[in-house]
Order: C-alpha cells, then sequence, then structure tokens
C-alpha cells in the first residue's frame, strides 16, 4: 500500500496482438494500487515467450500530490529473477539512480561507472528524482 500514489497506469506496447487482453491499458487506484498493479504485471507476465527476451511496458504513476513519474519496465516472463514484476523496487532503483547512485549496490561497487552515471544526470533530474522519493516515502 501506498498512500501518496493516487493512480497507476500500466500499458503493454511490445508482445502479444492488440487485441490479446494482456495490451489493453489498465488503471488501478485506491489504497491498493500498487498490489493491484504488480498482480497485473506477474498476470501479464506469464504471456511474454520464455525464449523472446522482453515487452515494454509503460508505467505512469500519478501521486496524491498531483505529480507524475513515467518508466518503461522490461517484462520478462515471470520465470526470470529479473522480470521487472515490482513496481515500487523498480521506480525506487530509477530514482535512486537519478537521486543518489551511491544507493545501489551494484553502482557502488563500480566507481567508474558511478563517475558516468553522475555526469550524465542533471541537476534537474537529481532535484526532481530526490523530490519524488521523499513524496513517496520510498528508501533502499
Amino acid at each position: 500500500m501506498s498512500k501518496s500514489i493516487a493512480r497507476i497506469e500500466i500499458e503493454r506496447v511490445e508482445g502479444m496482438p492488440r487485441d490479446h487482453f494482456s495490451m489493453q491499458k489498465c488503471v488501478f487506484e485506491g489504497e491498493n494500487a500498487l498490489v493491484d498493479g504488480d498482480s497485473w504485471l506477474r498476470t501479464i507476465s506469464e504471456t511474454v515467450s520464455k525464449d523472446s527476451g522482453y515487452d515494454k511496458v509503460d508505467i505512469l504513476l500519478t501521486l496524491t500530490s498531483g505529480d507524475t513519474y513515467k518508466a518503461i519496465f522490461d517484462l520478462k516472463h515471470n520465470s526470470f529473477e529479473d522480470s521487472e514484476l515490482d513496481i515500487r523496487e523498480c521506480i525506487t532503483n530509477r530514482l535512486y539512480y537519478a537521486a543518489d547512485p551511491e544507493k545501489l549496490p551494484w553502482l557502488a561497487a563500480d566507481q567508474k561507472r558511478l563517475r558516468i552515471v553522475k555526469m550524465r544526470v542533471s541537476d534537474e533530474q537529481r532535484t526532481t528524482a530526490a523530490r519524488l522519493l521523499s513524496i513517496l516515502g520510498w528508501s533502499r
């Protein structure tokens, strides 16, 4: 549950034919939006081929503050450990990537990569990501 999330929109933009149920844009609202969104990702991940890599999924969060955050997930079959099936975890990682990349263990362990990330992220992106993390109340 996350009281800071008002709405989650999930749209699978690659994969099965457009008329298949898993290609429909789904909207989740209220206290269970995050749980329901994760459940939908697990459901549609079952339709991703086990051999084809991943399908793109657009996620749009609307926060109770009115802020929005858009992300693109790489959805793999749910049998893969790295299928992006946890909205909170994936978005937290993306926001920390911009706001405070040292808190991502895989980046902190690679100083060269960490320096590159810090150079590529603008001050505006860093500030926006930190503000969103604060609104969400999510931490690593």
